[in-house]
């Protein structure tokens, strides 16, 4: 049974992303969407991000110019604890800049 509300799932899965990548600096952190797990132990929380990502040149070995990318990854958070327990890729796009 779920004791965690949404809103502490998404502050628990907020501050998850932000350790997990604290090498790596990410912006424009959202909520892309709230899932209670249909047992009621989890809550699936998808937040979207950017973040810079080397892309390799074939041509130019030694140059790695950096495209800025929306990456999606989903946070599960144990329903009980609100503790996040682990993190899934949900994808990736270029941002147009």
């Amino acid at each position: 049974m779920s004791t965690t509300k949404w809103q502490e799932a998404t502050k628990s899965a907020i501050r998850f992303l932000k350790d997990a990548f604290a090498e790596k600096e990410i912006s424009d952190v959202l909520l892309e969407e709230v899932e209670l797990s249909d047992d009621g132990a989890r809550w699936l929380i998808t937040l979207g991000f950017n973040r810079l990502v080397e892309m390799p040149n074939e041509f130019l070995p030694f140059s790695a110019p950096s495209k800025l990318r929306r990456e999606f990854k989903t946070i599960v958070i144990d329903a009980g604890t609100g503790e996040a327990i682990g993190m899934k890729m949900k994808g990736s796009s270029p941002v147009e800049e």
